[in-house]
């Protein structure tokens, strides 16, 4: 399981997005900048799909080659950005419950 621990946002140089670095694991080092992103669901099967593109700007002490065509890869930057997608909608809603105003 992926968790806030095992990546951080960095500022890329190349592109106006800011990368991805991965801290922990085989994938320690690369650094993607995530593309487009998008959530269909198949309501038959209950269940949903995280397609993105990415771009690796930097592939650490990997090969480029061989990280494209890793599954394992691909399902790991996928983890990384479901993990970046709720960690940042539980910080919204606590945001939202803080910034409430309750007068009793």
């Amino acid at each position: 399981m992926i968790t806030p621990a095992d990546y951080m946002l960095v500022e890329s140089l190349s592109t106006e997005y800011y990368g991805v670095r991965l801290l922990t694991g085989p994938f320690a080092g690369v650094i993607v900048v995530y593309g487009t992103i998008k959530i269909t669901e198949d309501v038959e099967l209950g269940e949903a799909k995280l397609k993105f593109t990415y771009q690796t700007v930097d592939p650490g002490d990997n090969d480029q080659t061989e990280l494209d065509a890793n599954e394992d890869f691909m399902n790991h930057l996928g983890a990384v950005l479901e993990c970046i997608i709720e960690d940042s909608l539980a910080n919204e809603d606590e945001n939202n419950e803080n910034n409430g105003v309750q007068i009793h």
